[in-house]
């Protein structure tokens, strides 16, 4: 299994033109999706455009609603190597993240609050306390929200209903 996943390896990281390349990397195999401004916040908003364009083009790469992300078992092989490989620079990709969703958590409302949110669970799926606690791969597509009052009372009503006959 082990030579597999060096395999794996090599195959992502070939033709990585140089570091600001392979960071985008780890922090794309880090975070749950990543955008253009994440990019920008973490090497620069004079790189960001070229690198996000960069990863895009991996074969590996999917597209999603709020960014770019890795294939699963590209993202596992990645993010796991550089864990391995280099602890702090693990947690330095860990930390630029982190305060970048902090910055914007306390910025937004609403369905972009939520996202975010979902965004700065997922840093932590490696954490023993936290891991069971959370379907990673759903993680926010679904949330809760108050209940407006009318909602409240037709959802009273159809309980007793059923539950009174």
């Amino acid at each position: 299994m082990a030579g597999l996943v060096r395999i794996l390896l090599k195959r992502f990281t070939r033709n990585v033109p140089g570091p600001e390349h392979r960071q985008t990397l780890n922090l794309c195999a880090h975070v749950r999706m990543a955008s253009e401004a994440l990019l920008a916040d973490a090497l620069g908003p004079e790189a960001a455009h070229g690198l996000f364009a960069w990863l895009r083009e991996r074969s590996f790469i999917e597209q999603g609603p709020h960014g770019l992300f890795p294939h699963d078992l590209a993202r596992d092989v990645l993010d796991a190597d550089l864990r391995w490989r280099n602890p702090q620079a693990y947690q330095a990709v860990h930390r630029q993240a982190r305060h970048y969703y902090d910055r914007l958590l306390s910025q937004t409302h609403g369905p972009e609050q939520r996202a975010i949110s979902a965004d700065l669970i997922y840093l932590n799926r490696h954490n023993p306390n936290t891991k069971s606690f959370f379907d990673y791969d759903t993680l926010g597509q679904a949330y809760t929200e108050p209940t407006a009052t009318q909602e409240l009372a037709a959802f009273i009503g159809a309980w007793a209903r059923k539950n009174l006959d």
